[in-house]
C-alpha cells in the first residue's frame, strides 16, 4: 500500500533521486540543501509516496498569497 505524507529531512537525497530517475528538468533548487530548506520551513510543501519504505512518489505545493501552485 501506498502512504502519501510529509516528507522527513533523511528523505530529502531520495526525493532528488527520484526525479533523476525520471528525468526530469533539474532547477537552480534541486539540491540536498534547498530541499532540506523546504522541508524545515514548510513540513507540509513536500509530499512523498512511499511503498516498502522507498520513496516512488512526491509532489511539492506553493502559494503565493493569491493561487497555489503544484510542482513535480
Amino acid at each position: 500500500m501506498v502512504e502519501i505524507r510529509p516528507c522527513r529531512l533523511e528523505e530529502c537525497a531520495d526525493v532528488l533521486a527520484l526525479w533523476q530517475r525520471a528525468d526530469a528538468i533539474p532547477s537552480p533548487t534541486d539540491s540536498l540543501e534547498e530541499l532540506t530548506r523546504l522541508v524545515r520551513a514548510h513540513t507540509d510543501y513536500l509530499l512523498v509516496a512511499v511503498e516498502r519504505g522507498a520513496v516512488v512518489g512526491s509532489v511539492i505545493g506553493g502559494w503565493d498569497g493569491w493561487r497555489g501552485n503544484i510542482y513535480r
